[in-house]
């Protein structure tokens, strides 16, 4: 569903290396997850403490807004929070 709304450019950005196998974790809270967003490339990462909903923001700027939440919708909670 995703990859049919969000552009391959974008798209490459969120999957890319994705293990398809690798066991799914549970979401965390959204301070534990801001600070896993912080340690990626720490040594010249500048994610502020609004990192995720600032990616978001961009993200829904760049997409078909009412398919966007149409596939939003069929995620589990934790993940349309995320």
């Amino acid at each position: 569903m995703l990859r049919r709304i969000v552009p391959a450019l974008l798209r490459a950005l969120f999957v890319a290396d994705w293990d398809m196998d690798e066991t799914v974790l549970p979401f965390g809270d959204r301070a534990s997850l801001t600070r896993d967003v912080q340690t990626i490339r720490i040594d010249h990462n500048v994610a502020p403490e609004d990192a995720i909903a600032a990616v978001a923001r961009a993200l829904a700027h760049h997409v078909d807004r009412a398919r966007f939440e149409r596939v939003l919708a069929a995620l589990p909670d934790a993940a349309q929070d995320y």
